[in-house]
């Protein structure tokens, strides 16, 4: 997802901060916001904005003073759990949200999606959502894969 954000926002790890950036980089990306007022590369932030690449993108737009700047922000080793019921059947079942999924905007509780059974891809009712770390997604083991979220 890309938005637009205030510069001072943007927590910069020490990883990034104790390091001094490739020079030749440095030069490269100056010249390409010059000529093109944009940048050559993306400023990736996770949910609690802290920087995860574009560094030196960052540090171009803060010699040039900019305050407001566009951001893609990822998921930081996340993954969404979904948890549904298939028409008729009590039982709840739980798939999991790749990075493929189509639309995915549309995913709540109460929504329907398209999921990858060993039927084939099959229609559930979404009853409950989670977001578990990858630790936690490793104890559970194999899990298929929401398709397609669909429009209510």
């Amino acid at each position: 997802m890309y938005f637009n954000t205030n510069i001072n926002l943007i927590k910069v790890p020490r990883k990034f901060s104790g390091s001094h950036p490739n020079e030749d980089k440095m030069n490269a990306c100056r010249a390409y916001y010059r000529e093109n007022h944009k940048l050559d590369r993306d400023i990736v932030v996770d949910e609690n904005m802290q920087l995860k690449d574009g560094y030196i993108g960052y540090l171009i737009l803060k010699e040039n003073r900019v305050s407001v700047i566009g951001v893609k922000q990822t998921e930081s080793g996340r993954t969404t759990l979904v948890y549904g019921v298939h028409p008729g059947v009590e039982k709840e079942y739980c798939w999991k949200v790749v990075a493929d999924t189509e639309d995915t905007l549309n995913l709540k509780v109460g929504s329907h999606a398209i999921v990858r059974t060993r039927f084939g891809d099959v229609e559930i009712l979404v009853t409950r959502l989670e977001r578990v770390s990858k630790a936690k997604k490793k104890k559970m083991g194999h899990l298929k894969r929401v398709v397609r979220c669909l429009p209510e």
